[in-house]
């Protein structure tokens, strides 16, 4: 009834669609999970600049007070990038694969 490229197509289609569909919960915990961190490790690192160097460091600690947050920021922003660009190598790999696997299938047609 149904060509089989058709299909062939339809469920890649299918497959793609559920594969983003279950990874962005995956990707929003992962990015509200580092989101609830970046206040703790702001915190941390005063006392650990502080606690180490004193008040001999107080531009450190100026610079961090202004500074910090848009560093810890534009650090969830690269994990984030790098996490959504595996996921994406991985799909890509993935449908090279099934690539391959249509070509080893038409080869082993014109063989029989």
């Amino acid at each position: 009834i149904f060509k089989p490229e058709v299909l062939l197509k339809e469920s890649m289609t299918f497959s793609l669609i559920n594969f983003w569909f279950e990874n962005i919960f995956f990707i929003t915990e992962q990015f509200f999970q580092e989101l609830i961190l970046v206040p703790f490790i702001y915190l941390r690192v005063f006392y650990n600049v502080t606690r180490l160097a004193g008040l001999s460091a107080l531009h450190l600690l100026t610079a961090w007070a202004f500074g910090g947050i848009f560093f810890l920021l534009y650090g969830v922003s690269i994990d984030m990038y790098y996490y959504v660009k595996i996921l994406t190598d991985y799909k890509l790999e993935d449908d090279q694969q099934m690539k391959m696997e249509l070509e080893d299938e038409k080869q082993d047609k014109i063989v029989i």
